[in-house]
């Protein structure tokens, strides 16, 4: 099913985002304002988290029908145990619209995973601690300056930011699978798929997927997030 849905995703995406195209003629549809007709579609069945600071113009529904994908946008594309409004979505994704899958998108050439890594250098060189920042923005991304922080000198800035975008993906995943385990038991499997956008070729690629409920494996996120 994950494969199915980055199939859909890349061909959209494809017809929607070429180089004849500019970001605001992506929707082919004869009236894109929403309608009665859609308010009363089905719910979607699919959780998207992305980060706020995403290039695309719109949600990044890969479907051009309205309501096929709940999306959910924070900085950095983080899910976070202290944060009540990623936790609120999750239980009202789950429990409400009854989603079959919850995926966290990441993307390469992030400006947050950028600032993740130059504070990480900063607080290197000035011998500080990298998980004390001072600013709303630095605290957000603390997570993910620690984990850059941890990273071994890798051969270029490029590769740096790379796995720092594949490692956060996983850390989200992980941290998804453990909310979904301290909701009420789920009725069904709730499919939770990594996945990093790369902006050069604008295609997916699934760094890792997880099934919670309905005997599904959940060690998989731990391991994702080693």
């Amino acid at each position: 099913m994950a494969d199915s849905i980055i199939t859909k995703v890349n061909s959209y995406w494809d017809d929607k985002y070429d180089d004849d195209n500019d970001d605001e003629g992506y929707c082919d549809c004869d009236d894109p304002r929403p309608s009665r007709r859609d308010a009363a579609a089905q719910p979607p069945k699919v959780l998207w988290t992305a980060c706020a600071d995403s290039p695309f113009p719109k949600s990044v529904d890969p479907h051009p029908a309205t309501g096929n994908v709940f999306v959910y946008r924070n900085m950095a594309n983080q899910f976070r145990a202290d944060d009540s409004s990623a936790l609120a979505v999750l239980e009202h994704a789950v429990h409400t619209l009854k989603v079959y899958h919850v995926v966290v998108e990441g993307y390469t050439d992030c400006a947050c995973i950028q600032a993740s890594i130059e504070a990480a250098h900063t607080a290197r060189a000035a011998h500080t601690d990298p998980a004390a920042p001072t600013t709303p923005l630095a605290r957000w991304l603390a997570p993910l300056t620690v984990l850059a922080a941890g990273f071994p000198p890798p051969d270029s800035l490029r590769k740096r930011a790379l796995l720092l975008v594949e490692q956060g993906v996983a850390v989200q995943v992980a941290g998804v699978v453990r909310a979904l385990g301290a909701l009420q038991p789920l009725d069904r499997p709730v499919h939770v798929h990594g996945l990093v956008y790369d902006l050069e070729q604008r295609e997916l690629d699934l760094d890792v997927s997880v099934t919670v409920g309905g005997g599904g494996d959940e060690a998989g996120a731990a391991g994702a997030a080693a």
